[in-house]
């Protein structure tokens, strides 16, 4: 079972954006560049360092949407989940038996067995590369996913 970390809720700042904003990097910057977080002993850094707007590429693309990157909106579910990152990385170095870890397309995958959030990590020799985090809200999308680890079980 999870005990998930409280969401933030950008009414919790009065509506205001920046200080939402400035609030969900806080806790991205504690997570992913204070304190050097592993999985299964392997440290996980940045998919991308460089900065756009005075924050890394990387925690733009988890708590935004769209294909192109000039081009992302803020996406306020990922916003929201930003804690449950180091949360699920935690609990499956825990070995936590609610949370599934795969290998799927040269990229290892961490979600609960609801599905309904994933973390994508790109495995290198020496570590892991943070590529993106995101819920999974659609029924259909929670089934692909199943399906996809699944798959990588039994093969």
């Amino acid at each position: 079972m999870l005990n998930l970390p409280n969401l933030i809720k950008l009414e919790d700042f009065g509506g205001n954006w920046g200080k939402y904003i400035d609030a969900v990097y806080m806790v991205f910057k504690v997570d992913f560049l204070d304190k050097n977080p592993t999985l299964n002993g392997k440290r996980i850094i940045l998919c991308n360092k460089d900065l756009y707007r005075g924050k890394e590429n990387t925690f733009w693309h988890i708590t935004s949407a769209g294909k192109e990157e000039e081009e992302r909106i803020p996406d306020f579910s990922k916003c929201e989940r930003i804690r449950w990152i180091d949360y699920y990385i935690n609990e499956a170095n825990n070995d936590n038996e609610s949370i599934v870890i795969w290998e799927e397309d040269r990229k290892v995958k961490i979600s609960n067995d609801q599905w309904d959030y994933v973390i994508i990590l790109i495995p290198t020799r020496n570590c892991y590369l943070l590529l993106t985090a995101y819920p999974v809200e659609r029924e259909h999308r929670r089934l692909k996913i199943k399906k996809s680890y699944l798959r990588s079980k039994s093969a």
